[in-house]
């Protein structure tokens, strides 16, 4: 989740692929494939008597919970449903858990309202400066479930976001709620009209 949020804060492509290979990492190697969710110990780790894997929030929030969230919020800006699979077997999991004691569970929940709501992902593309404009503008609003990603026009977007192009010299928005995306906006009102902000 970290690194979404410093995505937001400044896009690196370099730290966009290192995202990419965390969930893969963490797929790979600490993903229980019977009963969804991850285990605290990788699949390489020594021999245990018990491979602990907890879905409650403790002195931290829940591994799992965290996992979860940043799967959804991957998988919805990539377009990967792999990882969104995954955030659903981790849900799917502590489902009767989250049922029986939910005060123990407030970070499953929140990736349980992303799976509910599905969040909404904003790319913008275009100059720096335009995009830091638009991105003053977006952040005097309260918008928890709105995800804004600014990519320079300049630079090469990543491979699963080639599809986000800007469309002329000013700042081009894509919005994305879940899995499906809306035409281009090229206007910051027509932007704030659609949050409904």
């Amino acid at each position: 989740m970290a690194v979404i949020e410093a995505l937001q804060t400044r896009w690196d492509n370099g730290l966009f692929e290192w995202s990419i290979g965390l969930a893969d990492s963490l797929i790979e190697r600490f993903a229980n494939e019977q009963s969804g969710g991850f285990y605290f110990t990788s699949h390489d780790h020594e021999q245990l008597i018990m491979r602990s894997q907890a879905f409650n929030d403790d002195a931290m929030p829940s591994g799992n919970a965290i996992a979860a969230q940043a799967l959804y919020y991957l998988g919805f800006l990539t377009g990967e449903t792999r990882y969104l699979d995954y955030a659903e077997r981790s849900l799917d999991a502590a489902s009767m858990q989250l049922a029986q004691q939910p005060m123990a569970y407030a970070a499953m929940f929140n990736a349980l309202d992303i799976r509910l709501h599905s969040a909404t992902i904003i790319v913008l593309r275009g100059p720096v400066e335009q995009m830091q404009q638009w991105r003053r503008r977006l952040d005097r609003h309260y918008l928890p479930d709105v995800l804004c990603f600014a990519i320079d026009s300049t630079g090469e977007a990543p491979s699963q976001l080639q599809d986000k192009k800007p469309i002329h010299d000013g700042v081009t928005a894509y919005i994305c709620q879940g899995m499906s995306c809306q035409p281009p906006l090229t206007q910051i009102t027509a932007l704030l009209d659609h949050l409904k902000i």
